[in-house]
């Protein structure tokens, strides 16, 4: 155990703290046929993210305002459970 812990801490030295500046950022584009308000009310309120995105979403938009959206679906259909073998 000492020996995978030692590595670790060899690589951390030698690469240094990482930084935001070190990470690229993921960037998605698209064109969405609709009024702005629509558009931005489905981002920005529950009601919105709930009517494309996540079952359950809450949002408060303001500064310091919290986000928390599960996009699991209700019925968990699409959550795949590992198939066991004997």
């Amino acid at each position: 155990m000492i020996r995978p812990l030692a590595t670790i801490a060899v690589v951390c030295l030698l690469c240094g703290p990482l930084t935001a500046q070190d990470v690229s950022p993921i960037v998605s584009e698209g064109l969405v046929d609709a009024p702005l308000a629509q558009v931005w009310a489905a981002f920005t309120t529950g009601e919105g993210l709930r009517s494309w995105m996540a079952p359950h979403a809450e949002i408060d938009l303001r500064v310091g305002g919290r986000m928390l959206a599960t996009t699991t679906p209700r019925d968990r259909s699409m959550i795949r459970r590992p198939s066991r073998t004997r």
